[in-house]
């Protein structure tokens, strides 16, 4: 299951899992208390809208997502920078580069998770 939108209340995630319904695409709605991985700092926003990883392309066509955008795995969020390495000491800067040539270290600015993706 990917996260597909994060929302502020059931009725905003509501309206777009019946969008994508008539679509024929399969969404589910989770409270925060059912996500288990999330903490207190994404009070505001407490409903997520989840759909299968098989379908997920064709859910952000239906929505309107840019389904290439680059998501937090903690949070779901987009709000997404690249780590800069000036704060890194250079010999992991350099183990990094010699071992994972193809890797980005990016962080969340939502939630402060930092993750690498293979570029």
């Amino acid at each position: 299951m990917k996260t597909i939108a994060i929302c502020r209340d059931t009725v905003e995630a509501d309206i777009m899992r019946c969008h994508l319904s008539e679509c024929g695409i399969n969404a589910r709605v989770l409270q925060k208390s059912e996500v288990s991985y999330l903490s207190s700092y994404l009070e505001a926003y407490s409903t997520f809208l989840v759909v299968e990883d098989d379908d997920y392309i064709k859910a952000c066509e239906v929505l309107g997502i840019e389904p290439t955008r680059i998501r937090c795995p903690r949070c779901g969020s987009d709000n997404v920078i690249e780590t800069s390495n000036d704060d890194t000491p250079f010999y992991k800067r350099w183990t990094r580069y010699i071992l994972h040539p193809s890797r980005v270290y990016l962080s969340c600015n939502d939630c402060h998770n930092t993750f690498h993706i293979e570029s």
